[in-house]
């Protein structure tokens, strides 16, 4: 019974943490590691909100094999949590531009390869 509980309050401390991680991505989230090209993610975060996920789900079959943080964000931390989802989250109190270069590998059923990705997180 003990262990019902507890899940259940963990559950519920998750759900109020992803209502609070809502960001509005400007340009959609891509990735093609047969191309191996550099490309950019621009994201907006509401005064309410510190952090934002960064999904790769919607590209089928995509296996990352390695992600490499190249220049971390000036203002806030930005992580490889586990498979295909990445965080960025600001620096408390902070309203601002942010940036942070990260290098993905992946391999899908089109081919294998490496991209550089700049996220680029404009807090208001």
């Amino acid at each position: 019974m003990k262990r019902q509980i507890l899940w259940a309050a963990s559950f519920v401390v998750l759900l109020g943490a992803g209502a609070q991680a809502e960001c509005l991505l400007k340009t959609p989230v891509e990735f093609a590691p047969e191309k191996s090209v550099t490309s950019s993610i621009q994201i907006v975060l509401e005064p309410q909100n510190r952090f934002c996920y960064i999904d790769f789900d919607h590209i089928a079959g995509l296996e990352i094999k390695n992600s490499e943080v190249v220049t971390k964000p000036a203002n806030g931390t930005f992580v490889h949590l586990t498979g295909k989802r990445f965080k960025y989250e600001r620096g408390k109190g902070y309203v601002g531009t942010d940036t942070a270069v990260f290098k993905l590998c992946g391999k899908t059923a089109s081919g294998e390869g490496c991209s550089t990705i700049t996220l680029n997180v404009k807090g208001e």
